[in-house]
């Protein structure tokens, strides 16, 4: 990436080889620099499963759950592997975390996880299940109370920011 070209193949965009190029600055290689990434990336897993977990059901079972993943082997060998995996976890995880955060309508949440959404897709195209799954959130949970022509509103929004990102691509 910093000399001008991105290696991508046909299942990942162009944002984690963006991203491992920036830290391979500061790290001095690509390797060190994905493990780094992974293990920023594995906490910020943690963290979200608790509060996505806690928002969904309540703090004692987003604490069994959060526990449950820390000690899970494939987490924790991926933790400490340079690769997409926990970066695009952590992505997907914060697109739902922010589609579940705006209960009350706050449009501000659902542009924030249209954002993220658009994130994991340029980052495994295989993201784009955030979109069918933002669709029948938003427009069958009715997480936001109210009237299924607000809810098509948000949705279309919601689709609009993602295509929008993810068109120059």
């Amino acid at each position: 990436f910093l000399h001008g070209e991105i290696v991508i193949d046909k299942y990942r965009g162009p944002l984690y080889p963006i991203v491992l190029a920036l830290f391979s600055v500061v790290f001095g290689n690509f390797f060190n620099a994905g493990v780094f990434i992974a293990l920023l990336a594995s906490a910020l897993v943690l963290f979200l499963t608790f509060k996505l977990v806690k928002q969904i059901f309540s703090s004692r079972i987003a604490l069994a759950a959060t526990l449950l993943l820390a000690v899970n082997k494939v987490f924790i060998q991926y933790t400490y592997s340079a690769g997409t995996d926990m970066f695009f976890n952590a992505i997907a995880l914060s697109a739902f975390y922010y589609l579940f955060a705006c209960k009350d309508g706050n449009k501000k949440f659902l542009l924030i996880s249209a954002v993220f959404t658009a994130f994991a897709y340029l980052t495994r195209y295989n993201g784009v299940f955030i979109v069918v799954s933002a669709f029948v959130i938003i427009l069958f949970f009715n997480l936001y109370k109210t009237t299924f022509i607000k809810r098509l509103i948000a949705f279309g929004l919601f689709i609009g920011i993602f295509l929008l990102l993810i068109a120059p691509w």
